[in-house]
């Protein structure tokens, strides 16, 4: 199974970002026991030629989530990046697992 791993980046160091997707692997490794669950790197560095360094990275990740048979969303607050990351996932319908929703089950889109 491959996952896309969906976790806010704007305003936080580096160190904070890696912390939140080993956090997210973990769960989702102890979730998904038996199961040989590939993690999608939407953290790849960018070369950014544009205005708005973000929106490319958001469209890379776009690119990888096509891939993805789930999409793991961490908690987002505000993330503008991740709000459009649950609407492709919704639209494009990729079942979601959302963080500290756990127990409720994958949402699997209509």
């Amino acid at each position: 199974m491959k996952v896309f791993i969906s976790v806010p980046m704007h305003g936080r160091s580096e160190q904070e970002v890696q912390d939140a997707l080993n956090s997210a692997k973990i769960a989702l490794r102890s979730r998904f026991k038996g199961v040989d669950v590939t993690f999608l790197d939407q953290t790849i560095k960018i070369d950014s030629r544009g205005k708005n360094e973000g929106l490319e990275g958001l469209g890379e990740a776009i690119k990888k989530m096509a891939d993805a048979d789930l999409v793991y969303c961490c908690e987002s607050g505000d993330s503008k990046g991740c709000a459009v990351e649950r609407y492709v996932a919704r639209t494009y319908r990729i079942p979601m697992l959302l963080e500290g929703y756990e127990e409720y089950g994958v949402y699997q889109p209509l």
